[in-house]
């Protein structure tokens, strides 16, 4: 299936990438398409900016994953605008069933996080986040993977004149698995295990300037981190690089 922006309608049939003629062409919306989707299938998303709240909420399997992907590479933002979605405790974009990969998008200024993966066996892949008022791209559910994603200024808490402290990329779920990624520049912190979090790796990530801590390694049960790096270039910011800690009450500490 496909979307497009620029003849694109949510009356046609989303099975061409450009508009054929009758009712034959691509879907308007992200927001729409993402009601169509079933195992197997995949969306491809052509160039603009989306300013819309997506939420996948169908399920794939293991040998017929749902695919959210862009157009032969082509350029894709999704952008809150500090007004989407309804909340801060929601994220622009998410996977909200299982086995749900999304790939190669741009994700800027949402008013709450970046992207959850609520789904279990979910995958967000080449995702590039920023300016979100929240929190960025956070696995909740199990055996998730974020893997070669960047965010950067996450917990601006824009318009709000004093900041939220939103990680920039972390898991609280189960058997997940962040790496290679980076995060630089959040108000919060960079990269991180945090209250449930179980059975999680962080591996082969860089998180660097972050306001608050670079590494957050905080309630996790029988998680792992390794070969990552950690640095600063901005002397002033004086926070810590690596901090282990114990604020949630609920889970065994290992």
């Amino acid at each position: 299936y496909y979307v497009a922006q620029s003849d694109g309608s949510d009356s046609y049939d989303g099975l061409y990438p450009s508009y054929q003629g009758g009712t034959n062409g691509p879907w308007l919306t992200i927001t729409y398409a993402a009601t169509q989707l079933a195992a197997g299938d995949t969306l491809y998303i052509r160039t603009g900016t989306y300013s819309e709240y997506c939420s996948f909420n169908s399920n794939g399997t293991a040998v017929n994953r749902i695919t959210i992907d862009t157009y032969q590479s082509e350029a894709v933002t999704i952008d809150g605008e500090y007004t989407k979605p309804s909340s801060v405790f929601l994220p622009l974009v998410r996977a909200y069933g299982d086995y749900i990969t999304i790939r190669d998008l741009k994700i800027t200024r949402s008013y709450g996080a970046s992207l959850f993966l609520q789904g279990d066996y979910c995958e967000a892949l080449n995702i590039t986040g920023d300016h979100s008022y929240a929190s960025g791209i956070v696995d909740l559910g199990a055996h998730n993977t974020i893997d070669y994603c960047t965010h950067t200024t996450s917990g601006e808490g824009y318009p709000s004149p004093s900041p939220t402290w939103g990680a920039a990329i972390s898991t609280q779920g189960s058997y997940g698995t962040i790496k290679h990624c980076i995060a630089w520049d959040n108000i919060g912190e960079g990269l991180s295990f945090v209250n449930t979090a179980s059975h999680c790796v962080i591996e082969d990530s860089v998180s660097y300037n972050n306001e608050s801590y670079n590494f957050y390694i905080d309630s996790g049960d029988n998680c792992v981190c390794r070969r990552n790096l950690v640095y600063q270039t901005t002397p002033s910011l004086e926070t810590a690089g690596i901090v282990v800690a114990k604020e949630y009450s609920g889970t065994v500490f290992n």
